[in-house]
């Protein structure tokens, strides 16, 4: 049996910055179906997982 890989969402919102929370709701709906498929999900905002494959809403709007 394949074994999936943890999965993390991550929405950027810099300092100030409150449009990111527009992605809010298509996290979760991503979360929702990759939770469907089996896969152990988790949600936050401004940290990646370094022992999962991070999916990043705003990513555009850059990083630390």
């Amino acid at each position: 049996m394949n074994s999936v890989p943890d999965i993390h969402i991550c929405i950027q919102q810099p300092p100030g910055y409150v449009h990111s929370l527009g992605l809010l709701d298509q996290a979760r709906y991503y979360r929702y179906q990759l939770r469907r498929l089996g896969a152990q999900v988790s949600v936050s905002k401004n940290r990646l997982r370094h022992d999962g494959v991070n999916f990043i809403f705003g990513a555009h709007l850059g990083f630390d």
